[in-house]
């Protein structure tokens, strides 16, 4: 019921995921491609690091973009555990 109106635009419909929508649409389309990327937690320290010029702020640099790319390794871990958390009842006898 929550989710359901969470994921309605103004006009009541549903929001799909597309890359050809609206705005929203199309950041719901983005971060689904995303979280299917091999080596997001990599993927994002070159990101900062290089592209967005983390590099320029030397040491300070280094870190908040080691930082961010531990976040993400965070998050894959942790949706894995959830993953493996709901096929571990299903295998019990």
């Amino acid at each position: 019921m929550v989710s359901e109106q969470l994921h309605q635009g103004a006009s009541g419909k549903t929001l799909r995921a597309t890359p050809f929508g609206t705005a929203m649409e199309r950041k719901r389309w983005q971060k689904k491609l995303t979280m299917r990327v091999p080596f997001r937690p990599a993927l994002r320290f070159l990101y900062h690091y290089i592209w967005q010029q983390g590099f320029r702020d030397g040491y300070r640099g280094w870190v908040l973009c080691r930082l961010l790319a531990w976040y993400q390794l965070m998050i894959v871990l942790k949706k894995r555990e959830m993953k493996q958390r709901q096929l571990a009842p299903a295998l019990r006898p």
